[in-house]
């Protein structure tokens, strides 16, 4: 943008002009062509950012996809256990009401039996005696008694069956109870992974958006500079046209001076004691002082340079503002790409400033990166740039003397501290402030 100002405030018109900008000098041209060719170098660094960006983004869309697709088979997993284990259920509360009747049926056999051994025992235990004491004979007791046991021996039998039956019915009962924990244990196992999968699908859905977002503020960053492009082209197909309709003027103007000065020659010969013309000193080949280091300006400008010629304002110039010189013309800038092409003096909020020279206001509005921006002409080619303003106080066509107040300190435009941006120009040319500094 300050490259477009310089192309902007070469467009200057001499002191005699009204309030408007001459044509620019081809060099104007070249900065703007320069800018241009930056221009189209960031809007092919941008499309290799969004082209890479799309990359990322695809790459991240594979992953959110192979991560949705998972929490997909996990929830038919999850689905397929809770159908397991409402299965499993019902065919464990059908076990445990087999085993509440067959604890029933022993327990009704148990008392069956007690009461039969009570019977048989008191009856067996009479009989074997009547048996002994009878006139049976031997064999015909003993063989009775045979019966006894045999009946005896199936009763203990019948007995065992029914606890080995009791038994095997609580070892299923204990085996189904660890079925059903180790199922419960699979589906806490398989709703951390889920909540895990969800988690990484969130981690993944907001790298996508991000990474959404960032193609979109890139892509809308090169049309901002597309937009740019353009208008900066149309700016030096203007300058382009000014500067030849400069040189055109000029061509007219030097054979217009050429025929002038033979007509002034052949008159000069008739009259041998005229003198010849003294020449004229141009701004140009005045010898350049060397810069001075300067700290801190407490001098400002007054009325008694007012009317002054600008060119014999050099070596004598008063700075706008009293305060510390925080940054020097030449000075590399924060950027580390450009440099100062003016002085930074740090102010108190709202500090006067001052004309440096009578001049016309030709420039009194907000301009990006500079922030409430004064520009005075002092003619000839020169002008005084001041920015940052808190509040200007003059506008375009304003007549003003060295000394006037023309506006407030601040930090506008987006400064680091409050104070003034002062520039000197000759022809849209930047000049050091400290060869013009008294």
């Amino acid at each position: 943008m300050k490259r477009l100002l310089i192309a902007l405030l070469s467009l200057a018109l001499p002191a005699a002009a009204p309030i408007a900008f001459a044509a620019p000098k081809a060099k104007g041209s070249e900065t703007s062509k320069a800018e241009l060719q930056e221009l189209k170098q960031q809007i092919e660094d941008l499309q290799q950012q969004i082209q890479q960006g799309e990359a990322v983004k695809a790459e991240a869309s594979d992953a959110l996809k192979a991560s949705e697709q998972a929490i997909s088979t996990a929830r038919r997993t999850l689905s397929q256990l809770s159908r397991e284990h409402q299965q499993l259920r019902q065919e464990l509360q059908v076990l445990k009401e087999d085993l509440s009747r067959r604890h029933q049926e022993v327990e009704s056999r148990q008392q069956q039996l007690a009461k039969l051994l009570i019977a048989h025992y008191r009856a067996g235990e009479l009989d074997a005696i009547k048996l002994i004491l009878s006139n049976q004979d031997l064999a015909s007791a003993q063989r009775e008694l045979g019966y006894y046991r045999y009946i005896a021996e199936a009763e203990a039998k019948l007995i065992s069956e029914l606890k080995r039956q009791i038994v095997t019915l609580k070892q299923l009962v204990e085996q189904t109870a660890a079925k059903e924990r180790e199922l419960q244990s699979l589906e806490l196992e398989k709703r951390q992974h889920k909540k895990a999968l969800e988690e990484q699908k969130q981690v993944k859905a907001d790298t996508f958006n991000k990474i959404s977002a960032e193609l979109k503020t890139r892509r809308m960053q090169v049309d901002k500079l597309k937009a740019d492009e353009q208008r900066l082209t149309q700016l030096i197909e203007r300058l382009a046209r000014l500067a030849e309709q400069r040189a055109k003027a000029e061509r007219e103007r030097a054979a217009k001076r050429a025929a002038e000065q033979a007509k002034a020659r052949q008159k000069a010969q008739s009259n041998t004691n005229r003198n010849p013309p003294a020449q004229e000193t141009k701004p140009g080949n005045m010898t350049s002082n060397p810069p001075e280091r300067l700290e801190r300006n407490d001098q400002i400008p007054d009325a008694s340079q007012s009317g002054a010629n600008f060119v014999a304002l050099k070596g004598k110039l008063r700075l706008p503002a009293r305060g510390e010189i925080r940054h020097r013309f030449g000075d590399t800038r924060g950027d580390g790409g450009t440099t100062w092409k003016g002085i930074f003096i740090r102010t108190n909020s709202s500090d006067p400033i001052h004309a440096v020279a009578t001049g016309r206001v030709v420039f009194a509005d907000w301009l990006r990166g500079f922030g409430n921006l004064l520009i005075i002409d002092h003619g000839g080619g020169y002008l005084s740039l001041y920015g940052h303003n808190e509040s200007v106080l003059k506008q375009p066509g304003d007549r003003v003397n060295a000394g006037d107040v023309v506006a407030h300190a601040g930090n506008t435009g987006g400064a680091d501290e409050t104070g003034l941006y002062f520039e000197l120009r000759h022809l849209g040319k930047p000049l050091n402030p400290a060869q013009w500094a008294n």
